[in-house]
């Protein structure tokens, strides 16, 4: 048998509140009531619950109907409230239409906004801001990495930000500390990585250029994410200029680190 209190609770969740939502469920078996029944069965003021009907009227989860002369209130049956569905998708496309336009709006602005932006982040929610933040790169994202931010922003969001980083057509090079092997081929072969292989990953030496966090360079922005030692944040600068060096220091970096698969059987790391 299902509790009252769950019903209750997604009730809530599709927008009614407390009192709407206890109204509904005393109202859902049976064909109609007046508000002086329902007023009476929930101790609920008729004035208060006459407010409360009408609002749930408008939210269309209950409708007025007149019976023998009587007015009552009756709950839409549950098979028929498919509409929500139909309305948040609707709400949706009307939000997503929204964004795009203030988008284009805000683009137009550009010239009269300033050359830099730093933008500060805390926390794994700040860190997964960064990560989908980077997914409006033009058609790659360059780093360094320590590997391991799914250990701090969860599997779920990985896949997503996966999922999403393989449908819009992005690709991503990143070189990484030689004393870190062992951690990249761990989270490889899970398949936790947006990386398709090893021919996107170089190695470099410790004591040559050390990494620590996450880098993540795309189109104007550098983005920096640290969660050592109990502190979690990270920091966007956002600079065309600084982006270029950054993209130029990489690309030698880069040309200095040496591919994975050259590496000797120590420390071989095989893609079965």
């Amino acid at each position: 048998m299902v509790d009252n209190l769950d019903i209750k609770q997604n009730l809530m969740e599709l927008g009614l509140d407390e009192t709407e939502a206890l109204v509904y469920i005393d109202l859902v078996n049976s064909p109609g009531k007046t508000l002086l029944a329902v007023s009476r069965s929930l101790n609920i003021p008729r004035t208060t619950l006459y407010r409360v009907c009408q609002s749930l009227a408008e939210k269309k989860f209950v409708e007025w109907v007149l019976l023998e002369n009587t007015r009552k209130i009756k709950a839409i049956n549950p098979n028929k409230l498919d509409f929500l569905v139909v309305e948040q998708k609707a709400k949706l496309e009307g939000t997503e239409s929204s964004v795009k336009s203030l988008q284009k709006m805000l683009k137009q602005t550009a010239p009269n906004l300033p050359g830099t932006e730093v933008r500060y982040y805390q926390g794994k929610e700040g860190i997964q801001q960064i990560m989908w933040n980077a997914l409006q790169a033009r058609g790659e994202t360059l780093g360094y990495s320590v590997f391991g931010r799914i250990e701090l922003v969860g599997k779920p969001f990985t896949e997503k930000y996966n999922h999403e980083f393989y449908s819009r057509g992005l690709t991503d090079r990143v070189i990484v500390n030689k004393s870190l092997l062992r951690r990249v081929e761990e989270f490889v072969h899970k398949g936790s990585l947006h990386n398709e292989d090893y021919d996107d990953i170089r190695v470099i030496d410790d004591d040559r250029f050390y990494i620590s966090g996450d880098t993540i360079i795309y189109n104007n922005t550098i983005a920096l994410s640290f969660w050592e030692h109990g502190e979690v944040v990270g920091v966007e600068i956002e600079n065309p200029e600084l982006a270029k060096i950054q993209k130029g220091i990489f690309e030698i970096l880069w040309g200095i680190g040496r591919p994975v698969n050259e590496f000797t059987n120590s420390f071989m790391l095989s893609k079965a």
